[in-house]
This record gives structure tokens, sequence and C-alpha cells, in this order.
């Protein structure tokens, strides 16, 4: 899923989905999260650098590492600090450590090496792009990793967490009526998002046009007490006389 942001920029999150290998234990799980294969959204990233653009800018997550189960960015951060992620063999990869100290990170962890979870969602900021040759989707050339979310499940086909090898596997077949109810409830969820923004518009307005209102009392209410103390004043000063 993308928004179009009011710079022209995208705001991006996309799911990646692959078989299982386990992670070795004691060891950070190492997990391919992006490639260049035709996502579910008919788009391609870019994993570096390019005529058109840098490929993944990956300074700010490596910095601050986040991640968040679902992409509930109102949740908990995940992710440890030795938590990184780099661009090899034309694959954008995860070193994932999981903050064991919260006891949902570390089941998170625990489910990612017995495979039990397989997925991972990155969030980002699409700088550079363009429409594909189809005309189906977006050719992203530069853009700005934000996140790393764990989730349940995926769209695009290539990517997996690994242990040892760092190759990519064949697609994993996805089926149809599955990808039409995932774009069905996405488009569902836009539906939302809109008439929950309309409606938070129509609050603000109001809120505006009512603290308008008393600002215009106010100011008459004042208006009308200066008077009666001019009025008080000059009472006073004509009975000194």
């Amino acid at each position: 899923m993308r928004i179009k942001l009011k710079d022209g920029s995208y705001e991006g999150f996309k799911v990646y989905s692959a078989e299982v290998a386990k992670a070795e234990p004691g060891k950070p799980i190492i997990a391919v999260v992006s490639d260049e294969s035709v996502d579910a959204d008919g788009d391609i990233i870019r994993q570096g650098p390019t005529e058109h653009g840098r490929g993944w800018l990956l300074d700010g997550f490596n910095k601050r590492p986040r991640g968040f189960w679902q992409h509930d960015r109102g949740g908990l951060n995940l992710f440890a600090p030795g938590t990184r992620a780099s661009v090899k063999d034309n694959v954008l990869l995860l070193k994932a450590e999981f903050d064991l100290d919260d006891p949902d990170a570390a089941r998170i962890d625990g489910k990612y090496r017995r495979g039990v979870l397989t997925e991972w969602s990155v969030g980002f900021k699409g700088i550079t792009m363009e429409p594909n040759e189809d005309g189906m989707g977006l050719e992203f050339f530069e853009q700005e990793l934000r996140e790393v979310s764990p989730v349940n499940f995926g769209s695009n086909r290539n990517t997996e967490t690994l242990a040892k090898n760092l190759g990519l596997i064949p697609a994993v077949k996805i089926d149809d009526q599955e990808t039409d109810a995932l774009r069905s409830a996405i488009d569902d969820l836009r539906d939302a998002q809109e008439e929950l923004t309309a409606r938070l518009r129509e609050v603000e307005t109001a809120a505006i046009r009512d603290a308008k209102d008393r600002e215009v009392m106010a100011q008459e209410r004042i208006a009308g007490l200066r008077d009666a103390i001019g009025g008080l004043v000059a009472t006073v000063a004509a009975k000194q006389k």
C-alpha cells in the first residue's frame, strides 16, 4: 500500500512473504525484507544506486532502528539497538535483534526462529519514482527506510527469513482469492480513513468557528468594559471640579 503526500513523495508500506528458514540460536535473525520483484501493487523498488536515484537510504533507520507489530506505530518499538539494515546482492537485508527483555518482542522473536512467522513489511518514504513501463504501478529509485515491522502475511513472494544462506528462493504461491480479499480490505481501510479525515476536518472547522465567535464576544465585552470605565472616570473628574 502507498499514499501520495502533498510534497509529491509517497508513504509506503510493502509486505514481503516467503517460506520459513529458521535463524541460528543465539544469533540475530537475518531476513531479506525487499527485492526488485513486482509486488501486489504493481510497484518495483530499486535496491541500490541507479542513474535515477540512490536506492535505499538507511542512515536514519540504522541510527534508530524501529519495528512495530503490524505497523502499529502507537505501540512500543520491538527492536534492540543492534538491529541494522543493509543492501547486499541487490536485496535489502535486515539483521533483526529483538528487545528480549520485552515479553512481546521475545515472543515474536521466538515465532520467527520456530518458523511460525516468515513475513516482514518495510515502511518507507518514496522520494524519487516514476510510473512503470506497463503503467500498472510505480518504480521507486530512491526511498528512505522508516521502519521494518513483523507481520502476519505478505505480498512480495521472493523474500525469506534466513539463517546461513542469503540467496533468494523460488516464488511462494499465494491464493488469488486471498490476494483479492486483501486488496478489498485495503480499499475498505482507505475509505474508512478518508471518512475519518473528513469528519475530523468538520470538527476542526467547527472548533475554529467556535473559537472565533468566542474571540468576538470577548472583544465586545472588553470594549463595553472600557466604555464603562471611561464613563466612570469622566463622572469622577466632573465631581472633582
